[in-house]
């Protein structure tokens, strides 16, 4: 039995970024049950989350420096990256991703409310 540890045991390296994925309801707006399978691929395939970690030479290929930073939303290339299951901030299992710098193609600054 594996025991899943905090994301916060794990820095990404050079140019990586960690995201934490977001999730899917399993429930639609209309009322139809997702399976967990279904999910599972829509959540992978979404390209949407929140970084939690910037990895120490993220950004440092492009001029004008870093284009997001920790707690910020971001829409990156579906399919990037590595996923692996963690602990969030609660302590409850979720979804992350280690993901390249140059697979960020949206970024949405993070309010003082959204922190």
């Amino acid at each position: 039995m594996n025991k899943v540890e905090s994301y916060k045991n794990w820095l990404p390296p050079a140019f990586r970024i960690l995201v934490k994925t977001k999730r899917v309801e399993e429930k639609t707006e209309g009322g139809i049950i997702l399976t967990e399978n279904l999910r599972s691929q829509q959540e992978y395939s979404s390209g949407d989350g929140t970084v939690v970690a910037i990895g120490p030479t993220a950004f440092e290929a492009f001029e004008g420096g870093p284009w997001c930073k920790v707690g910020d939303r971001i829409k990156y290339k579906s399919y990037s990256g590595c996923e692996y299951t963690f602990l969030d901030d609660n302590g409850e299992e979720a979804l992350f991703r280690f993901i390249n710098d140059d697979d960020i193609i949206g970024v949405k600054e993070a309010t003082d409310a959204e922190q």
